[in-house]
């Protein structure tokens, strides 16, 4: 193929790239339909957080522990306002877990 042929296919598949990216306003309008409204699931999330400031060892938590609840916190309202079988949401939180379980593992070492 001429190099010009060559120019003319990367063009034609940077614009089909391009064209098959997801859109914002797409990727947004999924995770309505899976999680609910978004100011109702950060309703239900700041709740939470709330309620884990506010508890005896808030304070003493390090860094990755308050995180790591958070983060649960978080896919816990997304489970609580939304589509409650999503099995992604639960995999997430047992992700999360793990992450401070291998860590208490390893210092434990």
């Amino acid at each position: 193929m001429s190099r010009l042929a060559d120019r003319v296919l990367e063009i034609i598949e940077d614009e089909q790239a391009e064209a098959a990216k997801p859109t914002i306003d797409g990727i947004l309008d999924e995770r309505h339909g899976r999680y609910g409204t978004f100011a109702e699931q950060a309703l239900i999330a700041q709740n939470l957080k709330a309620a884990m400031r506010h508890s005896p060892n808030w304070k003493k938590l390090p860094a990755d522990m308050k995180e790591t609840l958070e983060m649960m916190a978080s896919k816990t309202a997304r489970i609580l306002n939304g589509d409650f079988a999503y099995g992604d949401s639960w995999v997430d939180i047992a992700g999360y877990a793990q992450l401070i379980v291998d860590r208490l593992r390893w210092n434990a070492r």
